[in-house]
């Protein structure tokens, strides 16, 4: 268990002399891989991964393990005031604390917040939100917090505000917030954009822009590509149309801005969306069996199964486009 650096370049020169042209363009070996000692069972969803990190959400808990592959904590959430909350999304920073956005009810109605833990699951601050449910949530480089969600209706907080409203929202460093972005009413009827989706990462700051899966529709096939950049200014919307639920659909949005896309685990071609078109290319052959996010500018897959999660680092194609 733990982690494996392994070094294979004498395995990947034998194999180049064996076979010859045939895995000249195939970075097919990881450059890093670790076994958690997070174990999957009959029953146990798949844990959701970000910057090496892997975790699940169980209503009030958080299970968080290690870049290494060892539990770093069980947290039990709890919000100053309010019954216990329940955990939409996760954020995991550079220095391996957390923000977990959450809801819960107080004797006014529902509440939203963003519940802030160290590296060892300890309680560090928490925002109050209000009637805005932070879903998705993602820290940039600089230590600040993006988040995409949806607002309740004041009048019905058991359903999505009627009026318009900002769909993302920035806090600074030291947890106040800093600036509202992207209406709700850029995007057609139908699903609210920021709805939870149970353990997705739709939110990814990376050097220079901040990326959104959102929903854009009546169904959950439907979906944008959605870019800004780091003052909140519209860059570019791609539609996106998928054979399933965005929950079984696997993208990875890497720190210098790509956004790679395996449309189903039965898949063997990884896709790149090109930086300047709405158009997808070719990535090759995909090097894992499901793809469970980026890591800085690598690439992160398993090969799934029950038992310990296996995570392997690939570096990106080479032939990726603009």
């Amino acid at each position: 268990m733990g982690d494996r650096r392994r070094n294979h370049g004498g395995r990947k020169l034998l194999i180049a002399v064996a076979l010859g042209p045939l895995c000249a363009a195939a970075a097919d070996l990881p450059v890093h891989e670790v076994t958690s000692l997070a174990a999957r069972a009959g029953g146990i969803p798949v844990p959701a991964f970000q910057r090496g990190y892997l975790y699940w959400l169980d209503h009030d808990t958080v299970r968080l393990y290690s870049p290494q592959g060892y539990p770093a904590f069980v947290k039990v959430l709890s919000v100053p005031v309010g019954t216990p909350p329940s955990a939409d999304g996760l954020a995991v920073d550079s220095d391996g604390s957390v923000a977990v956005g959450v809801s819960y009810t107080t004797s006014s109605g529902y509440a939203g917040g963003i519940v802030f833990l160290d590296k060892n699951g300890i309680d560090i601050g928490f925002i109050d939100t209000g009637l805005y449910a932070p879903t998705n949530l993602s820290f940039g480089e600089d230590h600040s917090l993006w988040s995409f969600g949806w607002q309740r209706d004041p009048a019905s907080p058991d359903r999505a505000d009627r009026q318009d409203y900002p769909t993302v929202r920035h806090y600074t460093a030291d947890r106040k917030e800093a600036a509202r972005y992207l209406a709700r009413s850029s995007f057609p009827k139908g699903l609210e954009p920021g709805m939870p989706s149970w353990q997705k990462q739709r939110i990814t700051v990376s050097r220079d822009k901040v990326g959104l899966l959102a929903y854009s529709g009546k169904v959950g096939t439907s979906i944008e590509w959605v870019e800004l950049d780091c003052n909140g200014n519209l860059l570019r919307r791609v539609p996106i149309s998928l054979s399933s639920d965005l929950v079984g659909s696997e993208f990875a949005f890497t720190s210098d801005s790509h956004l790679y896309w395996k449309k189903e685990q039965r898949s063997d071609r990884l896709l790149v969306l090109n930086n300047t078109t709405p158009d997808w290319q070719d990535a090759g052959l995909s090097p894992g069996r499901q793809l469970m996010g980026a890591d800085g500018d690598q690439l992160v897959f398993t090969a799934g199964g029950a038992g310990p999660v296996d995570l392997h680092w690939f570096a990106q194609p080479t032939s990726k486009g603009p």
